[in-house]
């Protein structure tokens, strides 16, 4: 930015002492026309931001939803491990019955 209003400030000082009002009037459109295809990249980086920041907002909404679906896994997981306890203690009953009966 300060080599932007370096420039702007050369061009200033050039301007000024130009004395013909169409000479002034060229170096102004000369300067006009150098700064449309910074204008257009400018404004493509900011359409790249925006569609970037948009890429973002929907990976962090994905990270959400893919949290709560581990969370969701997570809980399975544990009443898994719990009717798996249940059914080991279920089967060590059923030897036990079974060692007392033979």
């Amino acid at each position: 930015m300060d080599r932007l209003e370096s420039t702007t400030v050369k061009y200033s000082y050039f301007i000024d002492r130009l004395e013909s009002t169409t000479a002034k009037y060229i170096v102004i459109s000369l300067i006009y026309q150098r700064a449309q295809p910074l204008n257009m990249v400018s404004s493509l980086i900011d359409q790249r931001a925006q569609q970037l920041s948009i890429a973002i907002s929907w990976i962090d909404q994905r990270a959400q939803q893919l949290s709560i679906a581990i969370s969701l896994i997570d809980q399975r997981a544990q009443r898994l491990n719990m009717v798996s306890s249940l059914i080991d203690q279920r089967a060590q009953q059923l030897s036990e019955v079974i060692s007392w009966i033979d």
